[in-house]
């Protein structure tokens, strides 16, 4: 099967100095028949993601290769996609990002447009842009022929390069007016392409991305990549001390989390209040963290996972550097990616005697929470 390969410009260079770099993300991936499709990122809460049309990559991982300076992350779509066959006709699918290239990901998803009516009522031209595999950008003049509710027809201007929408710009971006109005979904030969337009996709999927505790995103487990780049067992050594939650069942305990690579997980009853854990370092000594990441790995085939499991979502981590608790100290937190990866990062490293995290949300309620482990550095 081929690798699927994404080539990543940065944006300043992309748009150059006149256009705002934290406006567009895009990027090229190879799909699995060889051909160029593209997608677009975006960041929030921690999480990375990919937007593309659903019919540019099938199978549920591929590489990402992210250009000046190169960069390595892996996508994993989530269970949450619109194909076009289903009744639905957006052809959109989301994918979460890990990896090196996350530290940059391109827009928050909070500034992508809700609105886009008054822009694209008030300019008649764009630029859908595309990346070509070896990290070529090429950028083409089009017309906006006809704007829809959710989609807009665009077709190349009499002085656009080569005259034409190229091959492979399925997930292309368009760009009007300094603005990022949505994603090539379908082309028509050389001369028009169907465009879904970005505030219908931010509107659509919002829910997924945003809520803290939602109730219906996903129809089935959240995919588990093959590739995760697993935790290393490193670390300060610690005891769980205290935990909200009794396990789902006997042997997925919350002290599995104090053992090594062979341990089972702490997966913890489902229930409406969220799951705190305090993590306490052995010996009670006090030690310097500057990182701490957790890992959730369900949907594998090992035999725990005949137990239906979730991914947590939204984190909250609290340190204090007294015996007596009386100096907590909020850390950065987050949302876990879909693919079962968090990590917050401390500029400096901090003092600490106790961990605690506090997990909010999970991304499917009504099932126990997984945790395999946490390492704290």
């Amino acid at each position: 099967m081929l690798k699927s390969i994404a080539v990543i410009l940065s944006a300043g260079i992309l748009w150059g100095a006149a256009a705002s770099s934290a406006l567009s993300r895009p990027a090229a991936i190879a799909t699995s028949e060889g051909e160029i499709g593209q997608v677009f990122l975006t960041q929030n809460n921690g999480v990375c993601y990919a937007l593309m049309p659903d019919h540019v990559v099938r199978r549920p991982g591929f590489d990402i290769v992210a250009g000046l300076p190169e960069q390595l992350g892996r996508g994993t779509k989530t269970s949450l996609a619109f194909p076009e066959s289903g009744g639905v006709g957006m052809d959109l699918a989301l994918a979460s990002v890990t990896g090196a290239l996350t530290r940059d990901c391109g827009p928050s998803w909070r500034d992508l447009p809700r609105d886009l009516g008054r822009v694209l009522q008030q300019n008649g031209v764009g630029e859908l842009v595309r990346v070509q595999r070896n990290g070529v950008m090429e950028r083409t003049a089009v017309r906006l022929r006809r704007v829809f509710y959710e989609h807009v027809e665009i077709e190349p201007t009499s002085d656009a390069p080569k005259g034409r929408i190229a091959k492979g710009t399925s997930g292309s971006v368009l760009m009007v007016n300094g603005v990022p109005a949505g994603l090539a979904v379908t082309t028509a030969g050389d001369d028009g392409a169907r465009v879904l337009r970005m505030d219908a996709i931010v509107n659509r999927l919002d829910r997924f991305v945003n809520d803290r505790n939602p109730a219906d995103l996903a129809e089935g487990t959240p995919v588990k990549s093959a590739d995760l780049e697993a935790a290393p067992h490193v670390g300060h050594s610690f005891e769980i001390t205290e935990w909200s939650a009794l396990p789902a069942e006997p042997q997925f305990a919350a002290k599995n989390l104090e053992g090594g690579s062979n341990a089972l997980p702490y997966i913890a009853q489902a229930g409406s209040e969220p799951v705190t854990l305090k993590l306490t370092f052995t010996g009670s000594n006090t030690q310097i963290i500057r990182s701490i990441q957790l890992v959730s790995e369900t949907g594998g085939d090992d035999a725990e996972d005949a137990l239906q499991t979730t991914i947590p979502k939204a984190i909250e981590i609290t340190v204090d550097s007294s015996s007596s608790g009386s100096r907590p100290r909020v850390l950065p937190g987050g949302d876990m990616s879909p693919a079962g990866l968090f990590e917050t990062k401390i500029g400096g490293g901090t003092k600490a005697r106790t961990v605690t995290l506090r997990l909010r949300s999970a991304w499917q309620t009504g099932l126990p929470i997984r945790i395999d482990r946490v390492v704290i550095e």
